[in-house]
């Protein structure tokens, strides 16, 4: 939380106070600490707004104090003196990067690290977007769907009055008689009662939307819990549906749901859901590019190892990896996609996401013509 976002201070919100987040999460990673451990509320509100964190450099020796800088200027008390550009952060990392002279494993760490700013930011504003969006859409849904009950309701009343009076009067005049008969009342009874009926369907379908929506950026849940895996397979899966019909004369991807009994797992919901949905943009980008498949497939498929661990399946009918490439999809910036068509973060995120804050493992099997399956294995409980 920025100093501004405390509600505190006469300041606006914008990006740079993502900034701040960053450089919270940027100094954890990096020294194994949070800037301000403390667990009273209002002493912790204190510290973001008027103290100083203990430099990274401090906590850990081997860091330098060209990154420790750009750590605290991410968190500086004010958005003026923090970087006003993911650009700015980008340029001082690659100048670190540079002049870095240390051991290889350090500047890996950074360069993960940098990979993970970068995504960081842009789950942070997707995040913050699909949240809005949802709870945008939502007020006016609940009207709609709340209003079709009672409106279904008082036709209904409307009806039975009007089948009353028929029974009652018996004959109607001539020119009632015609009217009704014109407008075929047993027609629009139905009518109206199958109007309402797709009303309530699209109704529930966009509240599906909307909860697939929430599950999947989960602002509200950056500590580990225990979640349903395949609630969060299901909420991604709604949000690439549009992709599986592609336009003109390409087939349908189809998905295949091989599911399981798993138990609930501890893991970070939202993070996993990234992953989830590298792998299916992936698997859909290869299958999409690869013209000789006329029945285009995903299978997912979820399973219990053992006692301590489950495992996801990925798999498509693609046309798979040669060997060399596979072992570089999880190196960061390493695409084989066109220019402009992918940052080569997607693959390395995920594996870093499964290995470092799942404890767990993510492995790739695909031979040329094949098709590729990625299996991911976490524990049910952290190690």
């Amino acid at each position: 939380m920025s100093p501004e976002q405390t509600g505190r201070m006469n300041r606006a919100i914008d990006y740079r106070s993502d900034f701040y987040a960053l450089g919270v999460t940027l100094y954890e990673l990096l020294t194994g600490h949070l800037p301000f451990d403390l667990d009273d509320p209002m002493e912790l509100i204190h510290c973001h707004i008027a103290k100083a964190p203990i430099p990274p450099h401090q906590r850990r020796a081997d860091l330098p104090e060209a990154v420790s800088a750009i750590v605290l200027k991410l968190m500086a008390k004010t958005a003026e003196d923090r970087y006003q550009s993911s650009y700015g952060i980008q340029k001082d990392l690659e100048t670190c990067l540079t002049h870095w002279t240390t051991t290889q494993s350090t500047l890996l760490e950074l360069q993960r690290t940098q990979t993970q700013l970068i995504q960081t930011e842009k789950m942070s504003s997707l995040g913050q977007m699909v949240a809005g969006l949802a709870h945008e859409i939502n007020n006016p849904i609940s009207f709609i769907g709340g209003n079709i009950v009672y409106a279904r309701d008082y036709f209904n009343d409307l009806q039975e009055v009007i089948e009353l009076y028929q029974n009652e009067v018996g004959n109607l005049k001539p020119s009632l008689a015609k009217r009704l008969e014109e407008i075929d009342l047993d027609f629009l009874y139905q009518d109206i009662h199958d109007i309402f009926n797709s009303m309530q369907k699209g109704s529930d379908r966009i509240r599906r939307i909307i909860l697939g929506l929430r599950n999947f950026s989960r602002l509200d849940e950056s500590q580990s819990k225990m979640a349903d895996i395949h609630e969060g397979l299901d909420s991604t899966l709604s949000l690439v549906q549009h992709r599986l019909n592609p336009p003109g004369q390409q087939p349908k991807v189809e998905i295949h749901k091989t599911y399981g009994e798993l138990p609930r797992v501890n893991c970070y919901p939202s993070q996993l859901n990234q992953v989830f949905l590298n792998l299916l943009n992936n698997a859909i980008d290869a299958l999409l590019s690869f013209n000789d498949q006329t029945h285009p497939t995903i299978t997912i498929k979820t399973a219990v190892v053992d006692a301590n661990h489950i495992q996801i399946q990925f798999s498509d009918n693609g046309p798979g990896m040669s060997e060399q490439v596979s072992q570089k999809i999880f190196d960061p910036f390493f695409t084989t996609k066109p220019v402009g068509q992918g940052t080569g973060l997607g693959l390395s995120i995920s594996y870093q996401i499964i290995t470092d804050q799942h404890q767990g493992q993510l492995s790739c099997d695909s031979q040329p013509g094949q098709g590729s399956q990625f299996t991911i294995e976490i524990p049910i409980k952290p190690i």
